[in-house]
């Protein structure tokens, strides 16, 4: 009976000794809560924020621009745009204006031309030239085109027409990055007010061709697409 009541107390303490040491080896259950960060970020060194992006605005191609655009990060707020570009032809606007002679054989030409651009961008949401943005500046287009006018004899006298827009912008916008290709998109809306010439082709009454100037002044809706590389 004695060496019963020996060996169950030997083994109730290799038990609680057993338990013991498992208790002390489990793994520690942490809970964490929600909305309530453990370790705080620092944007300036843990965040990567781009300063500086390169973009083409192919949708001014239709507009006869190759326009090439850079925008710098100025604060976390607001950033610097400008573009500039080469023209050759704006058809949508040839198409509502008097640009060709009477006489069918002999189209415009056009040599280069220039565009230019600048505006100042608010985000007023997430920042870091990110996101939905209000946007106002200016722009302007140069056309160089000439026409060959006949004058009563027939006799062809290749003429300068060229035109020009200059435009007081608003835009909305929002510009976002793709993750996986690393490129940025950027679709805006707006309006502008335009003022500018153009070179009108006419005839007097002696039947010789002539270019009169013609100033103009509308408002013009806005819109379009960029793509870009940040860096």
């Amino acid at each position: 009976m004695k060496t019963k009541t020996i060996l169950t107390s030997i083994l109730a303490i290799f038990v609680t000794f057993t338990l013991s040491a498992q208790n002390n080896t489990q793994p520690k259950v942490v809970v964490y809560k929600p909305f309530v960060p453990t370790e705080e970020i620092d944007k300036d060194k843990d965040v990567k924020v781009f300063d500086n992006m390169m973009k083409w605005n192919y949708f001014m191609l239709v507009r006869g621009a190759f326009l090439i655009n850079y925008e710098r990060r100025l604060n976390h707020k607001f950033s610097a745009e400008f573009g500039f570009g080469p023209t050759y032809r704006d058809y949508i606007f040839e198409a509502f204006k008097t640009l060709e002679s009477n006489n069918s054989d002999y189209k415009p030409t056009a040599k280069l031309g220039l565009m230019a651009e600048g505006y100042i961008r608010f985000y007023p949401s997430d920042g870091d030239m990110d996101g939905f943005y209000v946007s106002t500046g200016f722009r302007a287009r140069k056309y160089n085109v000439a026409v060959d006018l006949q004058d009563y004899n027939g006799v062809l006298t290749n003429t300068k027409i060229p035109y020009n827009m200059n435009e007081a912008c608003f835009t909305l916008g929002y510009q976002w990055e793709d993750s996986f290709w690393g490129t940025t998109s950027d679709w805006y809306f707006g309006v502008s007010y335009e003022t500018g010439a153009y070179r009108n082709i006419k005839t007097d009454d002696n039947n010789n061709e002539y270019a009169e100037k013609q100033n103009f002044t509308t408002p013009t809706i806005l819109c379009g697409w960029k793509i870009g590389f940040p860096f």
